[in-house]
């Protein structure tokens, strides 16, 4: 019984606006008529009060009942509008969170490049250093922010000679520091 009272309210509140709606679009065209001098100015009069009296009509035949549901459909759009920009947000900030993440992550060419400058560094003459070509490279094993990687290293010693050091490198992204373990 309430759900009819409610429908029959609503079909009057739909009524009272297409009649407002018809009353306005009245009010503009015999508007129209009067400022191109086609029509006498009383008929303006007409369609402005048929208007007014179907807006006011439509105004206050609104229920109690029909103004607090047209409230709550406004809050619940509203509430719905702000957690969809809140999930979005929500979203927009994980993307960029996961992007900075696969940027800041370690490579493996980063412990490589590490591991290099520490074995440099630990030969007699620097400058003669000489690694495995792209060919005979294995890439570092990356895990977390660490990474191993194990090559080779030749260079001159004092004496002249040539010697190839095999060794292990450890690599802590979070200190930078890259650690030898020579195998010979």
């Amino acid at each position: 019984m309430l759900v009819r009272a409610l429908n029959l309210c609503m079909t009057v509140s739909m009524v009272f606006a297409l009649l407002v709606v018809a009353s306005a679009v009245a009010f503009v065209i015999v508007l129209i008529r009067v400022l191109f001098k086609k029509s006498r100015g009383r008929l303006l009069f007409v369609p402005l009060v048929a208007f007014i009296a179907f807006a006011v009509i439509g105004v206050s035949s609104q229920t109690p009942e029909e103004k607090a549901a047209q409230a709550a459909d406004t809050r619940a759009a509203r509430t719905a509008k702000e957690a969809a920009a809140e999930k979005e947000a929500a979203a927009t900030a994980a993307a960029a969170s996961q992007a900075q993440a696969e940027q800041d992550a370690l490579k493996p060419s980063t412990v490589e490049v590490a591991c290099q400058d520490q074995a440099q560094r630990s030969l007699s003459l620097p400058n003669s250093a000489k690694f495995p070509g792209v060919m005979e490279t294995v890439e570092a094993t990356v895990v977390g922010s660490k990474g191993i990687w194990s090559s080779w290293i030749e260079g001159d010693n004092a004496l002249g000679g040539t010697v190839r050091t095999y060794f292990d490198c450890t690599y802590d992204d979070d200190f930078k520091r890259a650690t030898l373990a020579f195998k010979n």
